[in-house]
């Protein structure tokens, strides 16, 4: 007699099994050290997104217990009437058993057609499974500018304002509390001028061994904006003590100053707006990568 098909199930867990999601990405992810996880739980506590609910992700479960976890963070987007929620799928692992459920748990857990996803940090795996459940590639590469380029800061005007002064200035914006709370994640908040008025940029810190300080572009709702200003936006990073500005950018974007580019993607399903950058509430600010 053949055994039974092994059935699956797929449903949300909360910030309450943390735990159990812990020690599943311990496992899948043995480079990484404990530390990170802990601290995420922390920041995910502390500054929880604006979802409206508790779910800290996806559990995949089988007769046998747990199968596979999918860390995520949901958040909301201003809209004309309802908020547009905003997922970003994080670290995935699926215990060697279920690997064969990989592709039909990627399927399920981004099935919501009014929902934007997205991915920024997909595994070569990973990367080749999104485009068969209907992501896109939103960014090819990354761009690393030396902040103290002289292009940039020669003759560079300061930001119209930085931190509690630029949160200040913003009150009204559709996103103020996203920035206000971004502040709280120990991220970096500034505002530049633009032909629409003043515009917000928002950072997160980039650290690499402590000798690299740097900080990459989480938030601006223009590219274009956002190379108008990247004078004062380096030349404000200088003045923390940040010589490096990263950032996405398309594959054939020019950029007015000698940069080091890296090949790397990221992905996007649904209503993602092309023309800036959208990372607000991932895993980002959350774990810092």
């Amino acid at each position: 007699m053949s055994k039974p098909a092994r059935r699956f199930e797929l449903q949300p867990f909360t910030t309450a099994q943390w735990p159990l999601a812990q020690a599943m990405l311990e496992r899948g992810f043995p480079d990484d050290r404990p530390t990170l996880w802990r601290k995420g739980l922390a920041r995910r506590l502390a500054v929880p997104p604006q979802s409206g609910d508790d779910t800290a992700g996806l559990l995949l479960t089988d007769g046998d217990g747990p199968a596979g976890m999918m860390l995520s963070y949901t958040s909301l987007r201003p809209d004309d009437d309802t908020p547009r929620r905003v997922t970003n799928l994080s670290s995935w692992f699926i215990e060697p058993r279920a690997r064969f459920q990989a592709l039909a748990m990627l399927r399920q857990a981004t099935a919501d057609p009014a929902v934007t996803y997205t991915d920024l940090s997909a595994t070569p795996a990973v990367a080749r499974m999104l485009p068969l459940v209907g992501f896109r590639p939103i960014a090819h590469q990354f761009v690393i500018v030396p902040a103290l380029h002289p292009t940039l800061v020669r003759g560079a005007t300061p930001v119209l304002a930085s931190g509690q002064a630029a949160l200040a200035q913003l009150q009204g914006h559709p996103l103020h509390q996203a920035f206000a709370d971004h502040l709280a994640l120990g991220c970096l908040l500034c505002v530049v001028e633009s032909r629409q008025g003043p515009q917000p940029i928002v950072l997160r810190p980039k650290d690499k061994a402590k000798l690299l300080r740097g900080a990459e572009l989480i938030y601006a709702a223009s590219h274009a904006v956002f190379m108008q200003n990247i004078g004062p936006i380096s030349r404000y990073l200088l003045g923390r003590g940040r010589p490096f500005l990263v950032f996405e950018a398309p594959q054939d974007a020019e950029i007015p100053v000698s940069s080091l580019r890296l090949f790397k993607r990221r992905f996007a399903k649904g209503p993602y707006d092309e023309r800036g950058v959208d990372h607000l509430y991932s895993e980002l600010a959350y774990l810092q990568l």
